[in-house]
């Protein structure tokens, strides 16, 4: 009995490790800067009056998962170095995987011009590091 018992225990445990190696974690990878929030125009390099896209791909998202992305001064004239100018969080409510975009609105006399950096986190763990810079 104690033999059928312990089976039985060692079956469940391998459908557990099963089902959870084949559910995957959430993943965000293909870090990138664009013109657009599709992704379509791609570019390191804008001018100061276009917006900034920074998108990356969500695999096995989770509902409830967070992506951030700290936006950084990181070489402009008058703003000390890696200056944090603005963070925004995506909470995600769709499990899934699909592209995720952030944004950050230029001021209204434009970006000025230098070089930016934006660190993208998944669940507060930094996944990459984008570069871009505004001539």
């Amino acid at each position: 009995m104690a033999n059928q018992f312990s089976k039985i225990f060692l079956i469940g445990v391998l459908i557990c490790a099963i089902l959870n190696a084949c559910s995957g974690r959430s993943n965000l990878d293909n870090l990138r800067t664009a013109m657009d929030q599709g992704g379509q125009q791609l570019s390191t390099v804008f001018s100061k009056s276009d917006a900034v896209y920074v998108i990356a791909d969500l695999a096995n998202g989770t509902v409830g998962d967070k992506v951030s992305a700290k936006w950084y001064a990181q070489d402009v004239r008058g703003i000390e170095p890696d200056f944090l100018l603005d963070q925004t969080d995506i909470v995600v409510e769709q499990s899934g995987s699909y592209s995720l975009h952030f944004d950050f609105v230029f001021p209204a006399s434009g970006w000025l011009e230098g070089k930016y950096m934006v660190e993208v986190y998944l669940n507060d763990a930094l996944i990459d590091v984008v570069f871009f810079q505004i001539q």
